[in-house]
């Protein structure tokens, strides 16, 4: 049997992901706040979409992600990450290789169940005012309201997704 095309949940992560300084920020965001970069990247791609997620909304992807992130994705940085660290031989860059594929397998799946979730939240008349709403949202659902350096690394995303947007209209969407 064919495997399923991919979600456009999946493309528009690869697209914006692969935009300059997106993964820095993304990475950034992830280590320095424990945010879930597969979240960051839904939230973006529902704005774009114009859905601004509303706490219903918040509660129901994390209701169906934590456990996933938790348990398979995390599990599998740590084990790659490790293993970057180390003086690798052939065999072990190997694996570290192998896990990294496995991890981003975990991801994508990951992204399968946020997008199949359907249309979450209300339409917004400003997609770019949605994602930020939603970026921001999700750090303050989090329990952590954004700080300058995060409204830096989120103003990134948000121009990724929006090029369109001069900075100046990216930095005041966040403001």
């Amino acid at each position: 049997m064919p495997e399923a095309p991919d979600n456009p949940l999946w493309l528009f992560s690869l697209r914006i992901y692969a935009a300059p300084g997106v993964a820095d920020a993304c990475l950034a965001l992830q280590d320095r706040r424990d945010l879930d970069v597969n979240r960051l990247l839904h939230a973006l791609w529902a704005g774009s979409q114009g859905r601004q997620l509303d706490t219903a909304a918040l509660r129901r992807l994390d209701a169906v992600t934590v456990t996933w992130q938790s348990e398979v994705v995390r599990p599998l940085r740590a084990v790659r990450r490790h293993l970057k660290q180390a003086e690798a031989t052939a065999e072990q860059e190997a694996l570290r290789r192998a896990v990294k594929r496995d991890e981003l397998a975990a991801e994508k799946i990951e992204q399968r169940v946020l997008h199949d979730l359907g249309d979450l939240g209300d339409m917004a008349p400003t997609p770019y005012r949605a994602a930020a709403a939603n970026l921001c949202g999700y750090l303050a659902w989090r329990g952590m309201p954004p700080e300058p350096v995060d409204r830096q690394d989120l103003q990134v995303l948000l121009s990724a997704a929006f090029p369109e947007l001069a900075p100046a209209a990216a930095a005041e969407a966040m403001a």
